[in-house]
């Protein structure tokens, strides 16, 4: 099973996507992306940010 993450660049930076390196996540988009080291490290030194997925709302509520 092939696990991803939402991320989204911290704000005023742009991380080049692994193995695409003309390709930016930036912080006005969250973007999927594999649960690889190097995503992992951009996390870890700030450069990128978890985003939570937003929950669907309940049947019935408002």
């Amino acid at each position: 099973m092939n696990e991803t993450i939402k991320v989204r660049a911290a704000a005023g930076l742009k991380v080049p996507m692994a193995g695409k390196p003309h390709e930016y996540i930036t912080d006005q988009e969250a973007v999927a992306v594999p649960d690889a080291a190097y995503y992992r490290r951009c996390i870890d030194y700030g450069d990128l940010v978890v985003v939570a997925d937003n929950p669907k709302p309940a049947k019935g509520s408002k």
